[in-house]
Protein backbone atom coordinates (compact mmCIF):
# COMPACT_ATOMS: atom_id res chain seq x y z
CA UNK A 1 0.00 0.00 0.00
CA UNK A 2 1.36 3.40 -0.98
CA UNK A 3 0.89 5.89 1.79
CA UNK A 4 0.08 8.66 -0.63
CA UNK A 5 -3.29 7.06 -1.42
CA UNK A 6 -4.38 7.47 2.23
CA UNK A 7 -6.05 4.00 2.04
CA UNK A 8 -4.94 3.40 5.61
CA UNK A 9 -7.39 6.07 6.80
CA UNK A 10 -10.40 4.15 5.45
CA UNK A 11 -12.38 2.55 8.26
CA UNK A 12 -13.34 -1.02 7.38
CA UNK A 13 -13.81 -4.07 9.56
CA UNK A 14 -10.64 -5.61 8.11
CA UNK A 15 -8.51 -2.49 8.62
CA UNK A 16 -9.77 -2.05 12.16
CA UNK A 17 -9.22 -5.71 13.05
CA UNK A 18 -5.67 -5.77 11.68
CA UNK A 19 -4.84 -2.53 13.50
CA UNK A 20 -6.28 -3.87 16.76
CA UNK A 21 -4.27 -7.09 16.46
CA UNK A 22 -1.10 -5.04 16.00
CA UNK A 23 -1.97 -2.90 19.03
CA UNK A 24 -2.53 -6.07 21.05
CA UNK A 25 0.93 -7.22 20.01
CA UNK A 26 2.42 -3.89 21.04
CA UNK A 27 0.71 -4.17 24.41
CA UNK A 28 2.19 -7.62 24.96
CA UNK A 29 5.66 -6.43 23.91
CA UNK A 30 5.46 -3.43 26.22
CA UNK A 31 4.98 -5.79 29.16
CA UNK A 32 8.08 -7.64 27.94
CA UNK A 33 10.44 -4.81 28.90
CA UNK A 34 9.51 -5.06 32.56
CA UNK A 35 9.58 -8.85 32.52
CA UNK A 36 13.06 -8.91 30.95
CA UNK A 37 14.40 -6.42 33.47
CA UNK A 38 12.91 -8.40 36.35
CA UNK A 39 14.18 -11.74 35.06
CA UNK A 40 17.70 -10.37 34.54
CA UNK A 41 17.75 -8.75 37.97
CA UNK A 42 16.30 -11.67 39.98
CA UNK A 43 19.55 -13.69 40.26
CA UNK A 44 21.23 -10.69 41.93
CA UNK A 45 19.00 -10.82 45.00
CA UNK A 46 15.61 -9.76 46.35
CA UNK A 47 16.83 -6.27 47.26
CA UNK A 48 17.35 -5.44 43.59
CA UNK A 49 14.07 -7.10 42.57
CA UNK A 50 12.20 -5.02 45.15
CA UNK A 51 14.13 -1.88 44.21
CA UNK A 52 13.28 -2.39 40.54
CA UNK A 53 9.59 -2.89 41.37
CA UNK A 54 9.44 0.28 43.48
CA UNK A 55 11.46 2.31 40.97
CA UNK A 56 9.36 1.17 38.03
CA UNK A 57 6.14 2.04 39.86
CA UNK A 58 7.49 5.59 40.38
CA UNK A 59 8.45 5.89 36.71
CA UNK A 60 5.00 4.65 35.66
CA UNK A 61 3.37 7.53 37.54
CA UNK A 62 5.54 10.00 35.61
CA UNK A 63 4.95 8.26 32.30
CA UNK A 64 1.19 8.11 32.88
CA UNK A 65 1.11 11.91 33.06
CA UNK A 66 3.53 12.55 30.20
CA UNK A 67 1.78 10.19 27.78
CA UNK A 68 -1.06 12.72 27.62
CA UNK A 69 1.19 14.97 25.52
CA UNK A 70 1.84 12.09 23.11
CA UNK A 71 -1.93 11.60 22.84
CA UNK A 72 -2.41 15.23 21.80
CA UNK A 73 0.36 14.99 19.20
CA UNK A 74 -1.16 11.77 17.84
CA UNK A 75 -4.65 13.27 17.66
CA UNK A 76 -3.33 16.22 15.62
CA UNK A 77 -1.39 13.98 13.25
CA UNK A 78 -4.45 11.77 12.75
CA UNK A 79 -6.71 14.74 12.01
CA UNK A 80 -4.22 16.15 9.51
CA UNK A 81 -3.71 12.74 7.90
CA UNK A 82 -7.42 12.01 7.65
CA UNK A 83 -8.24 15.38 6.07
CA UNK A 84 -5.26 15.36 3.66
CA UNK A 85 -3.42 18.23 5.38
CA UNK A 86 -0.39 16.27 6.57
CA UNK A 87 2.12 18.08 4.34
CA UNK A 88 0.96 21.44 5.72
CA UNK A 89 0.57 20.57 9.41
CA UNK A 90 2.93 17.75 10.36
CA UNK A 91 5.94 20.07 10.53
CA UNK A 92 4.43 22.44 13.09
CA UNK A 93 3.19 19.53 15.22
CA UNK A 94 6.61 17.85 15.24
CA UNK A 95 8.51 21.05 16.12
CA UNK A 96 6.06 21.91 18.90
CA UNK A 97 6.30 18.40 20.30
CA UNK A 98 10.08 18.61 20.23
CA UNK A 99 9.91 21.70 22.42
CA UNK A 100 7.47 19.90 24.74
CA UNK A 101 10.00 17.06 25.05
CA UNK A 102 12.66 19.48 26.27
CA UNK A 103 10.27 20.93 28.85
CA UNK A 104 9.21 17.50 30.08
CA UNK A 105 12.82 16.34 30.29
CA UNK A 106 13.64 19.29 32.55
CA UNK A 107 10.61 18.45 34.72
CA UNK A 108 11.63 14.78 34.92
CA UNK A 109 15.19 15.64 35.99
CA UNK A 110 13.81 17.76 38.83
CA UNK A 111 11.42 14.91 39.67
CA UNK A 112 14.32 12.45 39.77
CA UNK A 113 16.30 14.73 42.10
CA UNK A 114 13.30 14.97 44.45
CA UNK A 115 12.90 11.17 44.41
CA UNK A 116 16.57 10.78 45.34
CA UNK A 117 15.85 12.43 48.70
CA UNK A 118 12.20 11.39 49.22
CA UNK A 119 12.31 7.64 48.49
CA UNK A 120 14.48 6.84 51.54
CA UNK A 121 11.81 8.55 53.66
CA UNK A 122 8.94 6.55 52.13
CA UNK A 123 10.49 3.09 51.71
CA UNK A 124 11.14 1.34 55.02
CA UNK A 125 14.06 -0.82 53.87
CA UNK A 126 17.09 1.44 53.23
CA UNK A 127 18.67 -1.01 50.76
CA UNK A 128 15.48 -1.21 48.69
CA UNK A 129 15.13 2.59 48.81
CA UNK A 130 18.72 3.00 47.63
CA UNK A 131 18.24 0.58 44.73
CA UNK A 132 14.94 2.24 43.74
CA UNK A 133 16.35 5.77 43.65
CA UNK A 134 19.35 4.64 41.58
CA UNK A 135 16.96 3.20 39.01
CA UNK A 136 14.65 6.24 39.03
CA UNK A 137 17.37 8.87 38.59
CA UNK A 138 18.79 7.21 35.44
CA UNK A 139 15.36 6.62 33.93
CA UNK A 140 14.42 10.25 34.55
CA UNK A 141 17.34 11.35 32.39
CA UNK A 142 15.86 9.29 29.56
CA UNK A 143 12.25 10.51 29.67
CA UNK A 144 12.64 12.62 26.51
CA UNK A 145 13.96 9.54 24.72
CA UNK A 146 11.04 7.43 25.93
CA UNK A 147 8.47 10.00 24.81
CA UNK A 148 10.30 10.55 21.54
CA UNK A 149 10.22 6.82 20.90
CA UNK A 150 6.50 6.79 21.74
CA UNK A 151 5.94 9.68 19.32
CA UNK A 152 7.75 7.81 16.53
CA UNK A 153 5.65 4.72 17.21
CA UNK A 154 2.42 6.73 17.07
CA UNK A 155 3.52 8.49 13.88
CA UNK A 156 4.13 5.14 12.20
CA UNK A 157 0.63 4.06 13.19
CA UNK A 158 -0.95 7.28 11.89
CA UNK A 159 0.77 7.20 8.48
CA UNK A 160 -0.16 3.56 7.94
CA UNK A 161 3.20 1.89 8.66
CA UNK A 162 1.72 -0.11 11.51
CA UNK A 163 3.65 -3.33 11.03
CA UNK A 164 6.84 -1.26 11.16
CA UNK A 165 5.87 0.09 14.60
CA UNK A 166 5.62 -3.39 16.09
CA UNK A 167 8.86 -4.46 14.36
CA UNK A 168 10.72 -1.51 15.90
CA UNK A 169 9.31 -2.40 19.32
CA UNK A 170 10.37 -6.03 18.93
CA UNK A 171 13.90 -5.00 17.97
CA UNK A 172 14.05 -2.70 21.00
CA UNK A 173 13.01 -5.53 23.31
CA UNK A 174 15.83 -7.69 21.97
CA UNK A 175 18.35 -4.86 22.38
CA UNK A 176 17.17 -4.29 25.95
CA UNK A 177 17.67 -7.97 26.83
CA UNK A 178 21.13 -8.02 25.23
CA UNK A 179 22.26 -4.86 27.01
CA UNK A 180 20.99 -6.18 30.33
CA UNK A 181 23.04 -9.36 29.83
CA UNK A 182 26.17 -7.38 28.95
CA UNK A 183 25.96 -4.72 31.66
CA UNK A 184 24.81 -7.04 34.45
CA UNK A 185 26.83 -10.17 33.75
CA UNK A 186 29.49 -9.66 31.06
CA UNK A 187 30.94 -6.50 32.63
CA UNK A 188 29.40 -6.49 36.14
CA UNK A 189 30.13 -3.57 38.41
CA UNK A 190 31.14 -1.25 35.56
CA UNK A 191 28.58 1.35 36.60
CA UNK A 192 28.87 0.65 40.31
CA UNK A 193 25.31 -0.63 40.82
CA UNK A 194 23.08 -3.18 39.04
CA UNK A 195 20.25 -0.64 39.14
CA UNK A 196 22.28 1.83 37.11
CA UNK A 197 22.96 -0.95 34.61
CA UNK A 198 19.32 -2.03 34.25
CA UNK A 199 18.09 1.55 33.86
CA UNK A 200 20.83 2.42 31.37
CA UNK A 201 20.05 -0.68 29.31
CA UNK A 202 16.42 0.46 29.05
CA UNK A 203 17.37 4.01 28.07
CA UNK A 204 19.88 2.83 25.43
CA UNK A 205 17.31 0.42 23.98
CA UNK A 206 14.81 3.28 23.73
CA UNK A 207 17.42 5.44 21.97
CA UNK A 208 17.96 2.64 19.46
CA UNK A 209 14.20 2.30 18.93
CA UNK A 210 13.82 6.05 18.39
CA UNK A 211 16.69 6.17 15.87
CA UNK A 212 15.42 3.15 13.93
CA UNK A 213 11.86 4.46 14.05
CA UNK A 214 12.85 7.89 12.73
CA UNK A 215 14.64 6.27 9.80
CA UNK A 216 11.55 4.19 9.03
CA UNK A 217 9.29 7.25 9.23
CA UNK A 218 11.52 9.22 6.88
CA UNK A 219 11.49 6.38 4.37
CA UNK A 220 7.71 5.98 4.59
CA UNK A 221 7.02 9.68 3.95
CA UNK A 222 9.80 10.26 1.41
CA UNK A 223 7.21 11.01 -1.31
CA UNK A 224 5.57 13.80 0.69
CA UNK A 225 6.58 17.44 0.40
CA UNK A 226 6.32 18.81 3.94
CA UNK A 227 6.06 22.57 4.35
CA UNK A 228 8.45 24.30 6.74
CA UNK A 229 6.33 25.65 9.63
CA UNK A 230 6.28 29.29 10.60
CA UNK A 231 7.09 30.51 14.09
CA UNK A 232 3.51 31.58 14.77
CA UNK A 233 2.21 28.13 13.77
CA UNK A 234 4.61 26.43 16.13
CA UNK A 235 3.74 28.82 18.94
CA UNK A 236 0.01 28.15 18.45
CA UNK A 237 0.57 24.40 18.45
CA UNK A 238 2.80 24.57 21.52
CA UNK A 239 0.44 26.59 23.71
CA UNK A 240 -2.55 24.31 23.28
CA UNK A 241 -0.44 21.14 23.32
CA UNK A 242 0.90 21.94 26.79
CA UNK A 243 -2.50 22.66 28.34
CA UNK A 244 -4.47 19.87 26.72
CA UNK A 245 -1.68 17.32 27.09
CA UNK A 246 -1.53 18.01 30.82
CA UNK A 247 -5.28 17.48 31.14
CA UNK A 248 -5.22 14.13 29.34
CA UNK A 249 -2.15 13.16 31.35
CA UNK A 250 -4.02 13.80 34.60
CA UNK A 251 -6.69 11.36 33.43
CA UNK A 252 -4.04 8.68 32.84
CA UNK A 253 -2.56 9.35 36.30
CA UNK A 254 -6.00 8.99 37.87
CA UNK A 255 -6.49 5.64 36.10
CA UNK A 256 -3.15 4.47 37.49
CA UNK A 257 -3.99 5.66 41.01
CA UNK A 258 -7.41 4.05 40.90
CA UNK A 259 -5.83 0.71 40.08
CA UNK A 260 -2.92 0.72 42.53
CA UNK A 261 -4.15 2.44 45.69
CA UNK A 262 -6.95 -0.10 46.44
CA UNK A 263 -4.41 -2.91 46.15
CA UNK A 264 -2.16 -1.17 48.67
CA UNK A 265 -5.10 -0.71 51.07
CA UNK A 266 -6.05 -4.38 50.65
CA UNK A 267 -2.88 -5.35 52.50
CA UNK A 268 -4.88 -5.21 55.73
CA UNK A 269 -7.15 -8.09 54.62
CA UNK A 270 -4.54 -10.81 54.99
CA UNK A 271 -2.25 -12.78 52.71
CA UNK A 272 -4.91 -14.98 51.09
CA UNK A 273 -7.14 -12.06 50.19
CA UNK A 274 -4.26 -10.01 48.79
CA UNK A 275 -3.07 -13.00 46.76
CA UNK A 276 -6.58 -13.58 45.39
CA UNK A 277 -6.87 -9.90 44.45
CA UNK A 278 -3.47 -10.08 42.75
CA UNK A 279 -4.47 -13.14 40.70
CA UNK A 280 -7.83 -11.62 39.74
CA UNK A 281 -6.09 -8.37 38.81
CA UNK A 282 -3.71 -10.30 36.53
CA UNK A 283 -6.67 -11.98 34.79
CA UNK A 284 -8.42 -8.61 34.40
CA UNK A 285 -5.23 -7.04 33.02
CA UNK A 286 -4.89 -9.89 30.51
CA UNK A 287 -8.49 -9.34 29.38
CA UNK A 288 -8.02 -5.56 29.16
CA UNK A 289 -5.31 -5.98 26.51
CA UNK A 290 -8.10 -6.77 24.02
CA UNK A 291 -10.42 -3.75 24.53
CA UNK A 292 -7.44 -1.44 25.02
CA UNK A 293 -6.09 -2.49 21.63
CA UNK A 294 -9.52 -1.73 20.14
CA UNK A 295 -9.70 1.63 21.94
CA UNK A 296 -6.30 2.56 20.50
CA UNK A 297 -7.46 1.71 16.99
CA UNK A 298 -10.70 3.64 17.57
CA UNK A 299 -8.69 6.68 18.71
CA UNK A 300 -6.70 6.74 15.45
CA UNK A 301 -9.61 6.09 13.09
CA UNK A 302 -11.89 8.53 14.86
CA UNK A 303 -9.07 11.07 14.72
CA UNK A 304 -8.98 10.67 10.95
CA UNK A 305 -12.67 11.64 10.84
CA UNK A 306 -12.94 14.44 13.43
CA UNK A 307 -12.50 17.26 10.91
CA UNK A 308 -14.71 15.72 8.21
CA UNK A 309 -18.07 16.89 9.55
CA UNK A 310 -20.66 15.56 11.98
CA UNK A 311 -22.26 13.03 9.60
CA UNK A 312 -18.98 11.30 8.82
CA UNK A 313 -17.94 11.48 12.47
CA UNK A 314 -21.27 9.87 13.40
CA UNK A 315 -20.65 6.96 11.07
CA UNK A 316 -17.10 6.50 12.33
CA UNK A 317 -18.30 6.58 15.92
CA UNK A 318 -20.95 3.94 15.34
CA UNK A 319 -18.50 1.72 13.52
CA UNK A 320 -15.63 1.94 16.00
CA UNK A 321 -18.09 1.20 18.82
CA UNK A 322 -19.38 -1.88 17.05
CA UNK A 323 -15.94 -3.03 15.93
CA UNK A 324 -14.60 -2.64 19.49
CA UNK A 325 -17.57 -4.33 21.16
CA UNK A 326 -17.39 -7.64 19.27
CA UNK A 327 -13.82 -8.68 20.26
CA UNK A 328 -14.41 -7.35 23.78
CA UNK A 329 -17.46 -9.61 24.22
CA UNK A 330 -15.48 -12.58 22.91
CA UNK A 331 -12.61 -11.78 25.30
CA UNK A 332 -15.03 -11.59 28.26
CA UNK A 333 -16.51 -14.99 27.48
CA UNK A 334 -13.12 -16.64 26.93
CA UNK A 335 -11.55 -15.15 30.07
CA UNK A 336 -14.48 -16.17 32.27
CA UNK A 337 -14.56 -19.69 30.86
CA UNK A 338 -10.85 -20.28 31.43
CA UNK A 339 -10.61 -18.27 34.66
CA UNK A 340 -10.23 -21.42 36.84
CA UNK A 341 -7.23 -22.46 34.76
CA UNK A 342 -5.81 -18.93 34.94
CA UNK A 343 -6.21 -18.93 38.72
CA UNK A 344 -4.17 -22.14 38.88
CA UNK A 345 -1.58 -20.68 36.50
CA UNK A 346 -1.15 -17.28 38.17
CA UNK A 347 -1.69 -18.57 41.70
CA UNK A 348 0.60 -21.58 41.46
CA UNK A 349 -2.06 -23.70 43.15
CA UNK A 350 -1.60 -21.74 46.39
CA UNK A 351 -4.51 -19.29 46.08
CA UNK A 352 -7.98 -20.49 47.23
CA UNK A 353 -10.01 -21.06 44.05
CA UNK A 354 -13.33 -19.83 45.44
CA UNK A 355 -11.85 -16.59 46.78
CA UNK A 356 -9.97 -15.90 43.55
CA UNK A 357 -13.01 -16.56 41.34
CA UNK A 358 -15.12 -14.29 43.56
CA UNK A 359 -12.57 -11.52 42.99
CA UNK A 360 -12.61 -12.21 39.23
CA UNK A 361 -16.35 -11.62 39.37
CA UNK A 362 -15.80 -8.33 41.22
CA UNK A 363 -13.54 -7.10 38.42
CA UNK A 364 -15.79 -8.24 35.57
CA UNK A 365 -18.87 -6.54 37.06
CA UNK A 366 -17.25 -3.38 35.67
CA UNK A 367 -16.95 -4.58 32.10
CA UNK A 368 -19.85 -2.71 30.45
CA UNK A 369 -19.26 0.72 32.01
CA UNK A 370 -15.50 0.14 31.64
CA UNK A 371 -16.01 -0.39 27.90
CA UNK A 372 -17.87 2.88 27.36
CA UNK A 373 -15.62 4.83 29.71
CA UNK A 374 -12.48 3.56 27.96
CA UNK A 375 -13.78 3.92 24.40
CA UNK A 376 -15.41 7.33 24.78
CA UNK A 377 -12.46 8.56 26.85
CA UNK A 378 -10.19 7.79 23.90
CA UNK A 379 -12.57 9.53 21.49
CA UNK A 380 -12.59 12.58 23.76
CA UNK A 381 -8.79 12.51 23.61
CA UNK A 382 -9.10 12.72 19.82
CA UNK A 383 -11.02 15.96 20.46
CA UNK A 384 -8.18 17.01 22.82
CA UNK A 385 -10.74 17.62 25.56
CA UNK A 386 -8.09 17.59 28.27
CA UNK A 387 -9.84 19.91 30.72
CA UNK A 388 -12.99 17.82 30.93
CA UNK A 389 -11.07 14.53 31.07
CA UNK A 390 -8.87 15.74 33.93
CA UNK A 391 -11.67 17.17 36.08
CA UNK A 392 -14.15 14.31 35.57
CA UNK A 393 -11.58 11.55 36.14
CA UNK A 394 -10.22 13.30 39.23
CA UNK A 395 -13.69 13.53 40.77
CA UNK A 396 -14.50 9.89 39.90
CA UNK A 397 -11.19 8.56 41.23
CA UNK A 398 -10.64 10.57 44.40
CA UNK A 399 -14.27 11.13 45.44
CA UNK A 400 -15.64 7.82 44.15
CA UNK A 401 -13.33 4.92 43.40
CA UNK A 402 -10.79 5.28 46.22
CA UNK A 403 -13.26 6.17 49.04
CA UNK A 404 -15.52 3.27 48.02
CA UNK A 405 -12.54 0.92 47.97
CA UNK A 406 -11.60 2.15 51.45
CA UNK A 407 -15.17 1.52 52.64
CA UNK A 408 -15.10 -2.00 51.23
CA UNK A 409 -11.79 -2.79 52.92
CA UNK A 410 -11.94 -0.94 56.24
CA UNK A 411 -15.70 -1.03 56.94
CA UNK A 412 -16.93 -4.18 55.18
CA UNK A 413 -13.59 -6.03 55.41
CA UNK A 414 -14.21 -7.40 51.94
CA UNK A 415 -11.94 -7.40 48.92
CA UNK A 416 -14.95 -8.23 46.75
CA UNK A 417 -16.87 -5.08 47.68
CA UNK A 418 -13.72 -2.95 47.55
CA UNK A 419 -13.53 -3.62 43.82
CA UNK A 420 -17.19 -4.30 42.95
CA UNK A 421 -18.28 -0.90 44.30
CA UNK A 422 -16.04 0.72 41.68
CA UNK A 423 -18.90 0.05 39.26
CA UNK A 424 -20.65 3.16 40.67
CA UNK A 425 -18.02 5.80 39.75
CA UNK A 426 -17.26 3.89 36.54
CA UNK A 427 -20.90 4.18 35.44
CA UNK A 428 -20.80 7.87 36.34
CA UNK A 429 -17.65 8.45 34.34
CA UNK A 430 -18.91 6.44 31.36
CA UNK A 431 -22.12 8.49 31.37
CA UNK A 432 -20.23 11.77 31.63
CA UNK A 433 -17.88 10.82 28.79
CA UNK A 434 -20.77 9.72 26.58
CA UNK A 435 -22.76 12.92 27.13
CA UNK A 436 -19.70 15.07 26.55
CA UNK A 437 -18.91 13.22 23.35
CA UNK A 438 -22.53 13.60 22.23
CA UNK A 439 -22.17 17.36 22.66
CA UNK A 440 -18.83 17.60 20.89
CA UNK A 441 -19.78 15.39 17.96
CA UNK A 442 -23.50 16.23 17.95
CA UNK A 443 -24.19 12.52 17.62
CA UNK A 444 -26.26 11.07 20.47
CA UNK A 445 -25.19 7.65 21.75
CA UNK A 446 -27.21 5.76 24.34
Amino acid sequence: MRLGTRDHTTLTAGNFASFSVLMFGLGVLSVGFGLVDMAMTAPLGLVYVAGLAVGESVIQVLNAFFIGFVDVMTARLARAEGSGRSEDEFGAVFVAFGIVLLILEAVSIVFGAICWFVLPLLVADPEVAGAAREYVVIRCFGVAILLGMSAVRETLKVIGARSSSIAVFGIGLGINAALNAVLLYAVPGTLGSPMYSVALATVLAQIAMAVIGIRVVRRQVADRNFRRPGRDEVRAQLGTMLGRGAGIGVRHMNDYAGGTIPLVMAGTLGVQSVAAIGVASSIWTLFCRVPQACFNAAFIYYGYAVDKGSEITAEFRRKVTRYSAVPTIVAVVVCLLISPLLVLLFGGGQVPMRTALLMVGAFFILVIPYFFEGLNGELLSAHEDGGFLSVSSTVATWLGNIPLAAAGIYLLHSGFWAYALAVIPTIGLATAFTRRLNRLSRVPQT
